[in-house]
């Protein structure tokens, strides 16, 4: 008896690219991995002698990279936006200074500090920078205030490169050094409310992958780590801004959503919030690797969005809204969508 077995083309292309994608998760999920073991780590490495600067130290992973990497050995110089968090980090770590990254004044009497620190100390070597600063502000770009970009940009962006450019001769004098910014999956991914955050992650992308280019020959490693939503007060605080923002568009733009949406996103973020440790973890390894990749996604749902990266953009754009209708993001009401009986408010 002979069985005549036909499979039709369209299975056979949908199981390649199926496999093709199993493939590629398996490589990614384990490339970091196996590029530390090939590289390994930093050999006869003095934690006491490298010093670290960490911006944006008042909580979240800054305070606790502060406290973590002192405990490792490193000299920490932390940072902070407000003189109460110095003044609890002081005796923690090596030097607790305050700087808003925004203020150049701010930036130059740290860079004060810590150059006299060098001259002082010749033992001690400026080894990594930090750029840990930022501000995730929320709400859909048609009331939220144009100020919320501006300072986004200002303190995600711009105060970023400000303390870069500020500490970089001092980079350029160790070889080996590194910059470590903190990027997130917003700056490849963007969604509901989040356009001015991602908006400042996406510029951040795209600077940093200039400046690792710029600085291969100084033997200086630009590295952007990538996290998803993680335990840290930056999302609940900004959520409540953001409440408070929608409050004060006109009345015509409130009518259009529902603000009981804000909670309900508040309480589904925090379902697949992962622990900050993670993330801590992850950068002290990006510290002491001898050959640091440029890019570190941490999270299981960073791991899902870098997939889908690989994927066709209408597949993408489809994935997202289909998550944000799961999700029930904040979304103008259907009545207002299907009226379209909006006013200029300009």
């Amino acid at each position: 008896m002979k069985f005549n077995l036909e499979i039709d083309d369209r299975y056979l292309i949908a199981a390649f690219f199926t496999i093709t994608l199993l493939i590629a998760v398996l490589i990614i999920s384990t490339f970091n991995s196996i590029h530390r073991v090939f590289y390994g780590k930093l050999k006869n490495f003095k934690y006491s002698e490298h010093v670290v600067l960490i911006t944006g130290c008042d909580t979240g992973f800054g305070n606790m990279m502060a406290t973590q990497y002192s405990k490792m050995g490193f000299y920490v110089i932390a940072c902070s936006y407000s003189e109460s968090s110095v003044t609890s980090l002081k005796g923690k770590v090596g030097l607790a200074l305050k700087m808003d990254v925004t203020k150049q004044s701010d930036i130059d009497a740290a860079y004060a500090e810590v150059n006299k620190l060098l001259k002082d100390r010749r033992e001690l070597t400026f080894f990594a920078l930090i750029n840990n600063a930022g501000i995730a502000p929320a709400g859909c770009v048609d009331w939220l205030q144009l100020d919320a970009f501006r300072r986004t940009m200002e303190v995600n962006y711009f105060g970023l490169i400000m303390v870069t450019k500020a500490f970089l001769p001092l980079l350029k004098t160790t070889k080996g050094s590194r910059i470590i910014n903190l990027s997130s999956v917003a700056g490849h991914v963007a969604s509901f409310t989040f356009g001015a955050y991602s908006g400042s992650k996406h510029a951040l992308e795209g600077y940093a992958k200039a400046l690792r280019t710029e600085l291969q020959p100084w033997d200086i490693f630009v590295c952007n780590v990538n996290p998803s939503f993680m335990k840290t007060p930056i999302l609940q605080n900004n959520f409540e801004l953001a409440l408070k923002e929608f409050q004060k568009a006109p009345q015509d733009i409130q009518d259009q959503y529902d603000v009981s949406q804000f909670q309900t996103l508040i309480e589904q973020i925090k379902l697949i919030e992962e622990d900050p440790q993670m993330v801590i973890n992850d950068i002290a390894e990006i510290l002491t690797d001898r050959s640091p990749l440029f890019w570190t996604f941490v999270g299981k749902l960073a791991f899902f969005l870098r997939i889908t990266l690989m994927l066709p953009r209408p597949i993408q754009e489809w994935l997202s809204r289909l998550s944000t209708v799961k999700s029930g993001g904040i979304r103008p009401k259907p009545e207002a969508i299907k009226s379209r009986r909006v006013r200029s408010v300009f």
